[in-house]
């Protein structure tokens, strides 16, 4: 089992359907708007926490057990900064 975890409070990991990835993003800003907020990027800490800045995925032989299709994604919340982002994989079991 490989745990893979993005450093920061704002970003954050999907696994999704290629097709699917944009409508999880556009459900997410619909369920959490960018304007609105009396803390400037309130918006990405709650997206961030919505989402997880973590995801668990199967290994087997070496290889990470993805469905046909699907990918893992990096999302930035943060519309208004560019960041780097770090990427931490643990991997579990023998």
């Amino acid at each position: 089992m490989a745990w893979l975890s993005v450093k920061g409070a704002t970003p954050a990991l999907i696994l999704c359907e290629e097709s699917e990835c944009g409508e999880i993003v556009e459900a997410v800003t619909r369920l959490i708007p960018f304007t609105g907020w009396r803390h400037g990027n309130a918006y990405a800490h709650l997206a961030s926490t919505v989402l997880s800045t973590s995801i668990p995925i199967a290994i087997e032989g070496s290889r990470p057990i993805i469905p046909p299709g699907y990918r893992i994604k990096l999302l930035e919340t943060r519309s208004v900064y560019n960041h780097r982002r770090q990427i931490v994989i643990q991997i579990h079991g023998r």
